[in-house]
């Protein structure tokens, strides 16, 4: 599944730390996305043809062809049951390693296995698990 950009980013003036925060909006469109000016200003200052995506506690590498995602995007997406018209929010965490969130069409946050603490799964109402949980089809 390719992506598309919807939004910008956010400034890419250093923090107090030295490191460049920013974060980026993406949604699938069918075809090959267009990335922010900023998102590709951040891959240029890196002068690399790749980032790191983590979600949970899994990470993806994914590799940059001209001004889309290639290798290992898919599998991103297929791991994550990401569909047509879904959002992706990516945070800049530095070295081009970015954390996701993944909202489905209809905005609700996509919550994974590995990123929802089972406890808090058994101790909510039954009709609360099955709106975190659920995945569309």
């Amino acid at each position: 599944m390719e992506f598309s950009e919807s939004v910008g980013s956010s400034s890419l003036l250093p923090n107090i730390t030295g490191s460049m925060e920013c974060c980026f909006f993406f949604r699938s469109r069918g075809s090959k996305q267009i990335f922010p000016a900023q998102f590709l200003l951040l891959l240029r200052n890196h002068q690399q043809r790749t980032i790191t995506i983590r979600e949970g506690y899994r990470t993806w590498t994914i590799s940059i062809l001209e001004t889309w995602f290639g290798e290992g995007w898919q599998d991103f997406c297929e791991n994550n049951i990401i569909h047509e018209d879904d959002t992706m929010f990516l945070r800049h965490s530095g070295n081009l390693v970015f954390d996701v969130l993944h909202y489905s069409a209809t905005k609700m946050h996509g919550y994974l296995p590995w990123s929802h603490p089972l406890p808090s799964l058994l101790d909510a109402p039954e009709h609360v698990i099955a709106k975190k949980c659920s995945v569309r089809e």
